[in-house]
Formats: structure tokens, C-alpha cells, sequence
């Protein structure tokens, strides 16, 4: 059965040259999958003559992807066309959402309001690249994925269910969105939602704690960015005067944040005296994806044995002597796991950076095309919280080695796990209060925080904005 796949590029005006490379790579993948049956075909506002209600239109009715290129200001049109396909998602079940981020724009608060949209209602994640080359290769994988996803035969079953008690469903589903809606006006009326910002490892490892995704707490929503990027949502906070009504910020993060991280926040109209309290919340190891084949395992000597491990020593010869042979992938160069392997691999040889060799980022549902491109074997720079999903079936056959990040002394390389929560100004000078949402967040956690909060209230004699739990004062 043939299928015509329409795709829209939604971008600034002037990323002409980026739009047409994405639109040059139609030609490269219906040679490869027009013989399968499925023909490409991309578009952009050009193919409308500029005229935005008909290629709306495309958008909310046609289009199986929308391609999103930020690079830059984010223009009122791009927004709103972002807006428009996330709400024909919600409503017709397309089309799929593909947004990509130039790397030196990530920690623009524009991109922090998209990816927060994009988190809180869709459930999605931006991908960085740093120029058009790393773009279009990005946008290839995505696209190659999508295409190549299996197509399951239960679908029409359902279709043709849906459509014989179309009437029963549409009724009831709209008797249950009324009660859903009113029941959740009258419990969050007066609380504004949780929102986690913060890297994919520490997020696992709190679900793995919850036992449960966050996005199954109802009032919790994770919006997925880099470590630091994320700090900067703490300190846009931090720089108005008065608490935002719209949201409760908290920050998850595999870095531990420095003062200055913090105190640089600008304030806005004037100072108050908020503190940003620093939460403990464990250690995860750094754990090395694999592929298991002699040209990678053969210089490794410590695979046989009951702790089977990698030194940084054969991590570097790896990274420095098959770098161009493998595929290497990392997370953001702005994640504290980076920052960690960048610290490990400096201890070897104080010349390397990491973002200097060639390597792609990875994140959990990374496909299996992406990781095997070219049939060179892989190299994953992960940890042993981030689970790489796609690669469940090579570890349990024995394809995929999971090594632990061993020291040159032997000791096993850790990175933390932070949350970072801001305390408000209170009628007490010594006294902050910390949001009730975050309050009910912790004991979510079991956290041993009780004599350090007490209900939602926390007690300073520091002048310092950041504070560690363990500095607070007890209460007793």
C-alpha cells in the first residue's frame, strides 16, 4: 500500500538555506523508501504563496510532521503554528511535533517557554545541533525513524471500533472531560502546577523512587532540558519581586550549582531576600555503552572477571584511537554527566575535550538506526540511571556491554543528584517558605527533610542565595 508522507518545515523567514537542505533530503530518502512505498514530500510556507491560512491548514489537516527550526528570536507565526500542531495532535492524533534548537540558543528563555509547552502539553523534547550539517543529519535520523516504525495491524481493528460507537464514545468521553475538567478546577484553583525542570538521569532516578512517572502525579509536569539550561529557570525566578501565579519551578540537576550560578540573577524592581536551597538527592555511576566487538573489547582487561569494568585510561585510548571508526554519543554538553566524563577524561590528559571529537547526543529512545549508522559499533557515554531504552535487546543478548567508569586508583566515578527549590521571602526575617506543592513533592520522595522544613517554612541566618539542606538551621 503506498503512502505519501507531507511534512512542514515551520520556521523564521530568513532560514531559507536551512529549509532547503531539509527539503533536498526528500529527494535522498524517496530514493531509499519510495521502492518500500512510501513517498516524502516536504513543504514549507514558500509551496503556499505565503498565504498563512492555507498552509494552516495543511498543518492541522494533512501534515503527518511538523518539522520546528529555532535559530534565533522565536517569531509570533512560529509559535503559533507550534500551537496549532500541538493542538491537531491532541485532537486528531497528527501531526508528529519535530523541534530542533541551534546549540548557542538553548538557554534563551523563548526556548525555555517553547520547551516547556512542548513538555507540559505534548510531552516532547527538543534536539540540539550546533550547524546545518549536524542539523540535517538530525533531522534525518528523526525522519528515518518515524518512517521505519512498525505499523501495528491492531490499528485498523480500532479505527473501525472507533467509528461503529463513534456517538457512545464522543458522549461519554465528553461526560468525563467535564467532571475531569471541574474536579481538577476546584483541587488546583488555588495551587499553581509543579513544574521539574532538569536532565534525563536525575529524572529517572526519582521515578525509580516514586515508582512511577512523574507525569502520572497529575500536578507534576517535567520539562526535559540540560542541567545548566535548567538553573536558568531558577534565577529567571529569583529575578522578579513577587512568586509567579502560573507555576512552581523546581530544578533537577546531575551538577551541584555554585553560589555564582545563582547570585548573578538580575533583580527586577527590587531586591528581595529569596533563597535557593540545595536537596541531596544521591549518587548514580557512570556507566559506558559498549558494542560488544573485538576491535573495541580486545584492549580492555577488565571484562572476564566478577566486576567486569573500564579505567578512564582505556576509556581515553578508545575515544582517541577509534574516534573516527566508531559511533560515539553523549548527552549535552551542558548535562552534568557531560561535565562529569569532561572532568574524568582531563585527569588522563588535560589537552582532550570532549566536545572536540566527533560524537552525536543520545537520549533515551535514541533509535537503534541512529546508534548503528554506517554499521560502526558504538560508544555510549551514559550513566547507570539514564536507561537507553533501544538497547534493552543488545545488553540482554550480550551485544551491548553496560562497564562501569573505574579511576586510574580504582574507585568507581560517581556524579550527584541535586534539586534545587526556592524558598520565599516570609513576614519572619530568619524564616523562608517554600512552595506547598514542592512540600508535597519531597515527602513524595521520602526525603528526611522534616527537621529542616517544617510544613513548608525553613530557617536562615545566611545571607548567601544558594544554601545546602544540611546548612539550614534545625527546628526543634
Amino acid at each position: 500500500m503506498k503512502r505519501n508522507l507531507k511534512i512542514f518545515i515551520a520556521c523564521a523567514k530568513e532560514l531559507k538555506d536551512q529549509r532547503d537542505k531539509i527539503k533536498a533530503l526528500a529527494n535522498d530518502l524517496n530514493v531509499e523508501y519510495r521502492p518500500l512505498g512510501t513517498n516524502i514530500d516536504i513543504r514549507s510556507y514558500e509551496n503556499f504563496g505565503d498565504q498563512q491560512v492555507i498552509y494552516n491548514h495543511f498543518i492541522e489537516h494533512e501534515a503527518h510532521i511538523v518539522i520546528l527550526i529555532l535559530d534565533g528570536r522565536i517569531g509570533i507565526r512560529t509559535e503559533e503554528e507550534l500551537i496549532l500542531a500541538s493542538k491537531s495532535l491532541h485532537k486528531h492524533g497528527h501531526p508528529e511535533i519535530m523541534v530542533f534548537v541551534r546549540k548557542e540558543n538553548a538557554k534563551d528563555t523563548d526556548i525555555a517557554h517553547i520547551e516547556g509547552l512542548m513538555r507540559g502539553a505534548l510531552d516532547r523534547y527538543y534536539v540540539e545541533y550546533t550547524d546545518n550539517t549536524q542539523l540535517i543529519t538530525a533531522v534525518k535520523d528523526r525522519l528515518r525513524k518515524y518512517i521505519s516504525r512498525p505499523q501495528k495491524k491492531r490499528t485498523a481493528i480500532i479505527k473501525d471500533t472507533v467509528r461503529r460507537n463513534r456517538l457512545w464514545i464522543l458522549s461519554t468521553a465528553l461526560l468525563l472531560t467535564i467532571l475531569a475538567t471541574a474536579c481538577l478546577y476546584f483541587l488546583n484553583r488555588h495551587k499553581a502546577p509543579l513544574l521539574v525542570f532538569g536532565g534525563g538521569s536525575t529524572a529517572q532516578f526519582i521515578e525509580t523512587r516514586l515508582g512511577c512517572e512523574m507525569s502520572a502525579l497529575g500536578d507534576v509536569y517535567y520539562v526535559r532540558m540540560p542541567s545548566k539550561n535548567a538553573w536558568s529557570i531558577i534565577k529567571d525566578e529569583l529575578a522578579h519581586t513577587t512568586r509567579s501565579d502560573k507555576y512552581t519551578p523546581i530544578c533537577i540537576s546531575a551538577a551541584q550549582a555554585a553560589e555564582t550560578d545563582f547570585s548573578s540573577a538580575g533583580l527586577k524592581d527590587k531586591k528581595r531576600p529569596a533563597t535557593v536551597v540545595s536537596v541531596p538527592l544521591g549518587h548514580d555511576i557512570l556507566t559506558v555503552y559498549l558494542r560488544n566487538v573485538p576491535e573495541l573489547t580486545s584492549s580492555l582487561s577488565h571484562l572476564s572477571d566478577h566486576n567486569p569494568h573500564i579505567t578512564t585510561s582505556e576509556l581515553y585510548t578508545l575515544l582517541t584511537k577509534h574516534n573516527s571508526s566508531i559511533n560515539l554519543f553523549t548527552t549535552s554538553s551542558e548535562s552534568g554527566t557531560f561535565d562529569k566524563y569532561s572532568r574524568s577524561l582531563c585527569q588522563i590528559d588535560s589537552t582532550i575535550s570532549l566536545k572536540d571529537l566527533s560524537s552525536g547526543q543520545f537520549f533515551d529512545n535514541t533509535d537503534l538506526v541512529t546508534i548503528n549508522d554506517n554499521g560502526r559499533p558504538y560508544i555510549l557515554l551514559g550513566a547507570g540511571d539514564y536507561k537507553v531504552e533501544s538497547l534493552n535487546d543488545d545488553i540482554s543478548s550480550g551485544k551491548c556491554l553496560l562497564l562501569p567508569l573505574i579511576d586510574n586508583s580504582g574507585q568507581t566515578i560517581t556524579k550527584p543528584h541535586f534539586m534545587y527549590l526556592i524558598a520565599y521571602p516570609t513576614e519572619k526575617e530568619d524564616e523562608r517558605q517554600i512552595a506547598q506543592n514542592v512540600a508535597e513533592f519531597l515527602k513524595r520522595l521520602n526525603l528526611d527533610t522534616h527537621k529542616k522544613i517544617r510544613d513548608t517554612r525553613i530557617r536562615v541566618r545566611d545571607t548567601r542565595v544558594l544554601i545546602p539542606l544540611d546548612s539550614l538551621e534545625e527546628w526543634h
